[in-house]
């Protein structure tokens, strides 16, 4: 199964994957232009990968949460793509890949609680809690890595700082896929700040929730409304 997964939560991340073995992955660190951006990158991978547009067997998205432009830019090309070639889209929250991403280079395992927390402007951060365990054969488990199971204790969220200090109380490890200065002085103590999203554990996450019989939709996480409001009608001068 030759996978096409990208994220557009934060920069941009497009990856070809074969099963759980990457092929090709490009990123781009850039808050603008995703739209622009996006389509000659997914050219680029596929090119790195030896594989054609028509060798894609399923798209794979990172959903958010994130701020609307950059979201919607990574939705628009996966929905397009799928659309195109008659092939199957899966949406994966995107905070799923960071805390998995997490799992794989922190070792974690063990019974242990993680949470992943990203920008999400406005002196906000996204967040959402995963509880690590070893797999117990016999049981499912969201997703899994080898012999540890990764399973979200709650659904994502937006909070400022003070909010969100009470939502991970006693976690111990908090990921962040960049550096947040917002939680200066908030008391949290973020583990590390680089675990970015990648396109081959968006497919790793997508592949194991398929089997499982999972709904995925390639829907958005918003969140909360868009900075930018259509305007309402006029009103009538008196």
């Amino acid at each position: 199964m030759v996978t096409l997964a990208l994220d557009t939560s934060n920069g941009i991340a497009v990856g070809v994957t074969d099963g759980s073995t990457e092929m090709a992955t490009r990123r781009l660190s850039t808050g603008r232009q995703h739209a622009e951006l996006l389509s000659p990158l997914i050219d680029e991978v596929l090119h790195a990968a030896n594989v054609s547009p028509q060798d894609i067997t399923e798209v794979v998205v990172g959903t958010g949460p994130a701020p609307f432009t950059g979201l919607r830019a990574g939705l628009v090309a996966a929905r397009t793509f799928a659309f195109g070639r008659g092939i199957d889209g899966y949406g994966v929250c995107s905070l799923d890949a960071v805390a998995l991403a997490a799992v794989e280079r922190l070792d974690l395992g063990g019974d242990q609680f993680i949470a992943v927390l990203s920008d999400a402007r406005r002196k906000e951060v996204y967040g959402r809690t995963y509880r690590v365990s070893a797999l117990v054969p016999g049981e499912t488990a969201d997703v899994r890595l080898g012999d540890i199971a990764l399973s979200p204790l709650s659904e994502p969220w937006v909070e400022r700082p003070g909010g969100a200090v009470s939502l991970i109380e006693g976690i111990p490890t908090v990921v962040s896929p960049t550096p947040l200065p917002i939680l200066e002085g908030s008391g949290i103590e973020v583990t590390g700040d680089d675990f970015v999203v990648e396109p081959r554990l968006l497919a790793i996450i997508a592949q194991q929730r398929l089997a499982a019989g999972v709904d995925q939709p390639v829907e958005p996480l918003y969140l909360r409304r868009p900075d930018a409001q259509v305007p309402g009608p006029a009103k009538k001068a008196v």
